[in-house]
C-alpha cells in the first residue's frame, strides 16, 4: 500500500454517486407517497366541509326548538339564513368553509319544511357561497 491509499481510506464522507443514489431514493419515496397524502388531505377537507354543513343544520334545529311557535304549518316551509343562526348564537360567528378557508356567506339559506308534522331542515345548495 502506498501513502496515497492510506490517505484516501482515512477520508470521511460520501462520494458523489452515493449522494445521488440517496437523492434518487428520496425522490422515489416522495413520488410514491405524494398522491396518497394529497388524496388523504382532499378527503379530510371534504369530510370537514360536510361536518360544517351538519353543524349549520344542527344550529337550525336548535333555532326551530327555540322558536317552535314560528315553525311552518303542515305542508309549508320557511327559510332562515345563516345570519339568523349567528345572531341568535346557534352557530359560531366565524364558521368557515374548510375547503377554501373563507367564512360562509351570511346569506346561506336553510329551509325548514313541515311535512305533516315531520320537520325537515335542509341547506339550499344554491346559496352555499363563501363571503367575499
Amino acid at each position: 500500500m502506498t501513502l496515497e491509499d492510506d490517505n484516501m481510506r482515512e477520508k470521511n464522507g460520501f462520494t458523489m454517486v452515493e449522494l445521488l443514489g440517496v437523492l434518487v431514493v428520496l425522490a422515489l419515496i416522495t413520488a410514491i407517497t405524494m398522491p396518497v397524502i394529497t388524496s388523504t388531505l382532499n378527503s379530510s377537507r371534504k369530510s370537514s366541509y360536510q361536518r360544517q354543513l351538519d353543524m349549520i343544520v344542527a344550529g337550525a334545529k336548535s333555532y326551530g326548538a327555540k322558536n317552535i311557535g314560528n315553525l311552518p304549518v303542515s305542508g309549508s316551509s320557511k327559510t332562515i339564513t345563516l345570519r339568523d343562526l349567528k345572531d341568535e348564537g346557534f352557530v359560531e360567528e366565524d364558521i368557515a368553509n374548510p375547503e377554501t378557508k373563507k367564512k360562509f356567506a351570511d346569506t346561506m339559506q336553510i329551509r325548514i319544511t313541515n311535512n305533516n308534522g315531520d320537520i325537515e331542515y335542509t341547506i339550499v345548495e344554491s346559496t352555499i357561497k363563501d363571503q367575499n
